[in-house]
């Protein structure tokens, strides 16, 4: 249901940044154009991932379908979605050789960006440093992410994945990777 009404405020929202991207491209400094260019995509990308999640709840028509993909390009998405932050942070990446897998692009991506951006989220006093990697285990792919974050001490292993669940005061680190009044300033 959602997802059903999200669509018109963001067509509306989509439509007007891509007029704004048509009349004023070149015409504004190179940071308005940069900042259009983010406010375009990131409206794309939504849609896209309302659409995705429609077509899942098996409402609009049938999912998008598994596709082979190289999981590097997946998670250079992933990456690419979250510059602002990643900026911001001063993150780096390290990434091993990973597969081609078979699954439905979006709903990989959304994993790999969740997995990122929780390591950016609960990054400890250093500037993140991400390493991915993957190693093959009979017919399937087992992906690992580690980070030099904070942790999870042992005894809230079995925790982190019990739906509205917290490890942190929600006062100290939100829960959906928002961080109110948080815009980096290279944005």
């Amino acid at each position: 249901m959602a997802s059903h009404d999200l669509q018109e405020p963001l067509r509306k929202v989509a439509s007007f940044c891509q007029l704004l991207q048509r009349r004023y491209a070149g015409r504004l400094d190179e940071k308005a154009d940069q900042y259009i260019e983010h406010a375009v995509d990131g409206a794309k990308r939504m849609q896209q991932l309302i659409n995705d999640r429609w077509r899942s709840a098996g409402w609009g028509g049938p999912p998008s379908g598994r596709t082979r993909s190289p999981a590097p390009s997946l998670l250079a998405q992933a990456w690419a979605n979250l510059g602002p932050a990643v900026r911001a942070s001063h993150a780096t990446i390290e990434v091993g050789d990973l597969p081609v897998v078979l699954g439905e692009t979006s709903l990989l991506t959304a994993v790999f960006q969740n997995l990122l951006s929780n390591a950016l989220k609960f990054a400890g006093e250093q500037p993140p440093r991400i390493s991915v990697s993957a190693l093959r285990e009979g017919e399937q792919w087992l992906f690992s992410f580690r980070d030099n974050g904070i942790g999870i001490p042992a005894e809230y292993a079995e925790r982190i994945f019990v739906i509205f669940q917290r490890l942190h005061d929600p006062c100290g680190v939100s829960g959906n990777g928002y961080r109110p009044g948080h815009v980096p300033e290279d944005y």
